[in-house]
């Protein structure tokens, strides 16, 4: 067991480590650190089972470090040793989970008992990780992965799809005579780390329990099957047969029986009604197409659908039996069913999304979809005469009525539910070709105001706007790094690889928010661009002041003209610096003088040419500017500690 002590005075250090009985508590190794930002990286790296931290410190304070291993090294203990009586110190630490919060000067039986605490939960902890690890095992034995790969084949592997469904109909799995299915993706975050460190975290478990409540109100009614997909990514997908309900009001009662078991609602990517099983290879595509352009601004909106149904005015409920109610379904039709009558739903191209639904009064009802992804949801017609409802145009919604009464399936400007739809959503998704000079300017110019504001202003716009889906952000991040490797290049060019390099390991420090996550924030969003900009302007900025420094070309003009006569004199009148800036230069970032730095250069060619064995010494002292080759064995000598000819003889064998 490691424990790491925390506080940028090493005489508190040093007291911590005499007076805790550290063989006591079974710990055999101690770590320190100066300070919060130097602790991060040592918990990284270590992983030590108990922190011991003072509150305040110069850089990186106690508060911030136990916010990150609160957040971060969840498993991981700490106390906290402090010269401040602050009740707000001690309800924070309270809150992150401290174990103790002790006042200096420290009493060995107070700290004793705190760490005894400390390992004592650890290790109970630890314990616990260890049996649900066991625990996962077991249920992975258990579960059926077999009927899982057959349910996945279905969607993957189109040569062995027929054998699947045989085993799987043969089994119970599904039943023998589905006709029409959706497919369903629950979005899963990787990146969640509060919920996975209740799974111990491991993402396997998690899923599992995710399929299992899903099961349990499918199972209920018979209607369809949650399960691992296991022909790419790690997915949950859901095989929907002939629902007795809406698709909406199935994944609302879902997601609450996810709640109240994880604290967390799921996403949900619903494909289009289609022939089974030929439709599912294109129904995962559409569930997934459907999560990536779910708009992260609506935070209540779990269910998100694919096509046509995704558009005001469009589609219907696959197997939902009669149409009623506002908005009971995405593409549901409107309005309340009653009295007699005859409804009419014809699709004439695929993808339109046909429904079934009486319509109200006298007469004739019909609703028409004439092109693929057309309005063809209507809502109830009602008087006397003829009502009709067309959906000509993809996602139109439109509606006309021959009589009174007719009802339109979807006002242009309504959602999902019949609340109205935010006047933001239907200007233009910003791009980031809006923004991209304003990010370029901020980022040469390189001060802090210019930065900060380019950062809130697309997000400030995004907001604005009222339209943010993952495969924007994806298409953000994409054009950011463009434009980063385009800025660079620019500048540096052939200086432009190692910086780039420099830029791309900084980016796995400061990793950007996941756009496909559980939880959405603009601010973490805005902080992250401001990070990126930040680090791309100090880059350029410190690369071209190294390439604006005149030493730089100093040394390179030493390193083409070595063989000849240079001098201090000479060097400084061609780079119109006096001899004292260079002298003075060259000690501050070389360590040596002018004279003896030449001279490094030259005995280092030297070295180089005498791999040649046709070149003779005299020759190679002449090559790298000494005129005499006795003084040149001399200096060689002085140098390396070899005359040239044992150098040689050396190099040789």
């Amino acid at each position: 067991m490691k424990a790491l002590i925390v506080d940028d005075e090493a005489r508190v250090r040093k007291a911590v480590r005499l007076l805790v009985d550290w063989e006591a508590h079974q710990i055999e190794e101690i770590l320190e650190a100066g300070n919060g930002n130097e602790a991060i990286g040592l918990i990284r790296r270590e992983k030590p089972a108990l922190v011991i931290m003072d509150m305040m410190m110069e850089s990186g304070s106690g508060l911030e470090l136990m916010t990150w291993v609160d957040e971060f090294a969840g498993s991981t203990k700490f106390i906290v040793v402090s010269g401040h009586n602050d009740f707000d110190f001690v309800r924070q630490t309270v809150r992150h989970g401290g174990i103790d919060y002790i006042l200096k000067p420290i009493e060995p039986d107070m700290i004793n008992s705190a760490v005894s605490k400390a390992v004592s939960a650890w290790r109970a902890e630890e314990a616990e990780r260890s049996h649900r690890q066991h625990q996962s095992l077991r249920l992975n034995e258990i579960k059926p992965i077999f009927g899982e790969k057959l349910l996945s084949a279905l969607i993957d592997d189109r040569v062995n799809a027929e054998a699947s469904l045989r085993r799987l109909i043969h089994d119970g799995i599904i039943p023998p005579d589905i006709k029409i299915s959706r497919l369903l993706l629950v979005q899963t975050d990787s990146g969640n780390n509060p919920l996975l460190r209740r799974f111990g975290g491991d993402s396997e478990l998690l899923y599992y329990a995710i399929v299992n409540i899903c099961n349990e109100f499918l199972q209920q009614q018979g209607t369809g099957i949650a399960f691992r997909y296991w022909g790419g990514p790690p997915e949950i997908a859901i095989l929907l047969w002939e629902p007795h309900e809406s698709v909406t009001s199935l994944i609302s009662r879902m997601n609450q029986g996810i709640f109240l078991t994880l604290q967390f609602r799921m996403h949900f990517g619903i494909s289009t009604p289609g022939a089974f099983p030929a439709h599912l290879p294109a129904g995962r595509a559409e569930a997934a197409e459907a999560l990536l352009r779910r708009n992260l601004l609506r935070h209540e909106d779990y269910c998100h659908y694919a096509g046509a149904e995704a558009l005001p005015g469009g589609g219907t409920s696959m197997g939902a039996g009669t149409v009623a109610g506002v908005g009971t379904d995405v593409g549901a039709a409107t309005g309340g069913v009653t009295g007699s009558g005859t409804g009419e739903v014809t699709s004439r191209k695929s993808g339109a999304g046909a429904a079934t639904g009486g319509l109200t009064g006298t007469g004739t009802g019909e609703v028409t979809s004439r092109k693929s992804g057309a309005g063809a949801a209507t809502g109830g017609l009602t008087g006397s005469g003829t009502g009709e409802v067309t959906g000509r145009k993809s996602g139109a919604g439109a509606a006309t009525g021959n009589g009174a009464g007719a009802v339109t399936g979807r006002e242009p400007g309504t959602i999902p539910g019949g609340k109205q739809r935010d006047k933001r959503e239907s200007t233009i998704p910003l791009s980031f070709a809006d923004v991209q000079e304003d990010w370029r300017l901020a980022v040469i110019s390189g001060t802090p105001e210019a930065l900060t504001a380019a950062a809130q202003h697309w997000t400030q716009e995004l907001s604005r706007r009222g339209v943010v889906t993952p495969q924007m952000l994806n298409d953000w991040k994409a054009d950011a790094l463009l434009l980063r490797s385009r800025l660079v290049r620019e500048a540096l060019g052939s200086q432009a690889a190692s910086v780039l390099a420099e830029l791309e390991h900084g980016d796995q420090q400061n990793p950007s928010p996941q756009p496909s996550g559980y939880s959405f924030s603009l601010f973490a969003w805005r902080d992250w661009s401001l990070a990126f900009m930040q680090q791309l302007s100090r880059a350029l900025a410190a690369r071209q002041q190294k390439e604006r420094n005149p030493m730089t070309e100093i040394v390179k003009y030493i390193e083409q003209n070595y063989p000849s006569d240079l001098s201090l004199q000479e060097v400084a009148g061609k780079f119109q610096v006096s001899r004292e800036y260079v002298s003075r230069r060259f000690k501050q970032e070389y360590g040596i003088n002018f004279s003896d730095y030449i001279v490094s250069v030259r005995i280092e060619k030297a070295k180089l040419l005498m791999q040649n064995p046709g070149l003779k010494l005299a020759q190679i002292s002449e090559m790298v500017g000494f005129h005499d080759v006795k003084y040149f064995s001399k200096v060689f000598k002085k140098h390396t500690g070899h005359s040239p000819k044992d150098y040689r003889d050396q190099a040789e064998h």
